[in-house]
Parts: C-alpha cells; sequence; structure tokens
C-alpha cells in the first residue's frame, strides 16, 4: 500500500511508525515551512530521511504545485494528521481516499483545539478517531475509533504522548487491514448529533483569579510549554505560567479576597482565588514586575488601560 503522509507533529511520525510496521510504504512526507509550524511541530524532514521517504514542503496543500506532486507519485492512500483544511480536489486524487483523525469521539467534539478543550472541560475518556476525509470538517465516514483515558493531572503533553501511543496502535491495525483486504469498512456518522468546538483564543487562556483554583489549574495545563502558556494581566504587564499547585498551608482564608498576592519569589506567585490559594510558577521574574503590591485586579481593568495587549489571537 503506496502512502503519502501529511503533517507537522509526533502524531504523524506516531501513525506513519504504525503504518510501516504493518507493511505499508510510505512515499513521501509534506509537511509545513517553519515560519508557519504550529507550537508543537517537530522537524518532519529529518523523519523522512530516517525512514527512507521522500519530503515536500508546501505553504498551500491546495496548491496546483501540491497538487501536481502528490499526482506524480500515484498514491493509493493519504493519510492526514494536517492542520489545515483540504480542498476536495486534493482529497480525490488517491486511489482508495484520505484518511484523517480527530481526537475525539465523533461526531461529538468537533472543530479546533480538541486536547485543550478536553482538559479544560475535565472530560474523563475520549477516543481517537480515524475516517474517511470529505468535503466537510471531521464529517466523513468513520473507520475505527480507538478509547483513551484523561486524568485529572493531564497536561497537554501527558494527554498528546497517550494520544500518539493509540495512534500508532490503531494505525498499525488500519495498516494491516489494508494490506490484508485492500478495504476498510465505513459507518456513516449521525451528523445531526453533533457540536463543534471553536477555536481558542489568548483570551481563553487568560487568569482570572476570581475563578475557582480547580477551574485555573485545568486552564494552566491545557496550554502549558511548547505551548506558549496561560497567562495572567498585572497592569502592563502580561506573565506566563508554567504550571501551578495548591498551597497546603494550614492557615483559613475564608475571608481573604480573589487576588490578594500571598506570597511572591522570583517566578512564583501565590495568589488567593475564588476558593482556595494558588501557587504558580512563571516564566518572567514576578517579583520584579509586581514588587511590593499586595494585589492583582481582574484582568478587565488592566485591558481598559492597555488594550493592545490582546489585539490578536494565537
Amino acid at each position: 500500500m503506496r502512502i503519502v503522509a501529511l503533517g507537522t507533529t509526533q502524531f504523524l511520525v506516531s501513525c506513519v511508525r504504525g503504518l510501516i510496521e504493518s507493511g505499508c510504504t510510505i512515499q513521501s512526507l509534506i509537511s509545513l515551512p517553519k515560519h508557519l509550524l504550529p507550537d508543537n511541530s517537530i522537524d518532519v524532514k529529518k523523519f523522512s530521511v530516517e525512514i527512507g521517504s521522500e519530503y515536500f514542503e508546501t505553504d498551500n496543500i491546495n496548491s496546483k504545485a501540491s497538487k501536481d506532486y502528490i499526482r506524480s507519485l500515484s498514491p493509493e492512500l493519504i493519510f492526514s494528521s494536517w492542520p489545515k483544511l483540504i480542498d476536495s480536489e486534493f482529497l480525490s486524487i488517491p486511489i482508495f481516499g484520505t484518511i484523517g483523525t480527530h481526537p475525539t469521539e465523533l461526531p461529538l467534539n468537533k472543530g479546533r483545539h480538541p486536547l485543550q478543550w478536553q482538559i479544560v472541560l475535565g472530560l474523563k475518556h475520549s477516543k481517537l478517531s480515524f475516517f474517511w476525509m470529505d468535503a466537510g470538517v471531521d464529517s466523513g465516514a468513520l473507520i475505527m475509533q480507538a478509547p483513551y483515558p484523561i486524568h485529572s493531572d493531564d497536561t497537554i503533553v501527558s494527554l498528546a504522548k497517550r494520544v500518539n501511543a493509540v495512534a500508532f496502535s490503531a494505525s498499525k491495525t488500519i495498516g494491516k487491514e489494508l494490506m490484508t483486504s485492500g478495504t476498510l469498512k465505513r459507518t456513516e456518522q449521525n451528523n445531526k448529533q453533533t457540536n463543534t468546538w471553536r477555536k481558542r483564543s489568548r483570551h481563553d487562556v487568560l487568569i482570572d483569579f476570581r475563578m475557582n483554583a480547580d477551574k485555573i489549574l485545568a486552564l494552566i495545563r491545557s496550554f502549558t510549554l511548547p505551548y506558549p502558556c496561560s497567562t495572567f494581566i498585572f497592569e502592563s504587564d502580561l506573565l506566563h505560567v508554567v504550571s501551578g499547585e495548591i498551597s497546603q498551608r494550614e492557615e483559613l482564608f475564608d475571608n481573604i479576597e480573589p487576588g490578594k498576592i500571598i506570597s511572591i519569589g522570583t517566578h512564583f506567585i501565590e495568589v488567593k482565588t475564588a476558593d482556595k490559594l494558588l501557587k504558580l510558577k512563571t516564566l518572567e521574574d514576578v517579583e520584579a514586575v509586581v514588587g511590593s503590591k499586595k494585589y492583582i485586579h481582574p484582568p478587565t481593568m488592566y485591558l481598559l488601560k492597555n488594550p493592545e495587549l490582546f489585539i490578536h489571537s494565537f
């Protein structure tokens, strides 16, 4: 089975390794140029050398040049974890079709930033869906769905690692079925029972200390490194939070208002939230920024004075 694989992340590597173990041939790996790569991307070109496949880079997967390149390979199948929309003409190039993936139990939870939303919403389990891509978004006929748990302390890194392990195993199973029977099942989605998650913006990862501690921690875990991190505003500065934990103090702080600074250091700050104390680790020297100030006010107060802090979405 001749396959062209599209993607930019470790997830692509996991899927490709599974396909190779099943006996499939990877003709080419396709990725984006460096300036367009998502935050969690890897060096796909280096991986192509490792497995002995061709490598092609494009800033527009739907361009004539990209389609001409794919046609020159005459692939039987395209395997896609591409971060942008692909048009119908491109999808129709391979003999058997194009397989797409989405780490939710389709038709539920289509759309953008699925792993991040799962952490923020506190979901306990999900499924990695493989489907035949069509002109819609995550709407094609299902091939298989592989379950995985979501732990209460998962970060975006630990959850992605678990999904990658599931992707390897599931891709190997799909590859074996292709090599054995030359076909895969099709189960149409019930797209009347669906929802679509919206794209997250900087505002979605902005900490407001009037929130409960558990909600703030989930937000932090959903967008920690290698992503740009969640943030909170202090006056005209935006501070990036790497991690956080609930403080285990014996003192009672029930009568302390949200935003009250309890302690501070070079790269940490302890703050009262709506219900608990949180100790946050920051990229910046928070002590140098905050100094001897006693409160962090709601972000709206600072944004009214400094609207330039949130002009663009990520």
